[in-house]
């Protein structure tokens, strides 16, 4: 299973200007994707795919990130 967050800059933005965020797991050849919040450009870090800390939801979404990474890497070391 692999997992990753990204900024999708090729769907339109809402009406505030801002873009979906989104997780994309891949997993048997099936990939799922599913939109947690909305970002501006300017509050989005392109090269890491984090949220920046001027984000208005900087806590909220990078403890839900680090919590599912956590959860993953849980699963690939139990086996």
């Amino acid at each position: 299973m692999k997992a990753s967050i990204l900024l999708s800059k090729t769907e339109k933005p809402n009406k505030e200007d801002k873009y979906p965020v989104k997780l994309r797991l891949f997993h048997e050849k099936k990939i799922r994707r599913k939109t947690n919040s909305h970002s501006a450009l300017g509050d989005w870090d392109l090269l890491k795919q984090l949220p920046k800390f001027t984000h208005p939801d900087f806590e909220d979404l990078y403890s839900l990130f680090y919590y599912f990474f956590s959860l993953k890497l849980l699963r690939v070391l139990s086996g």
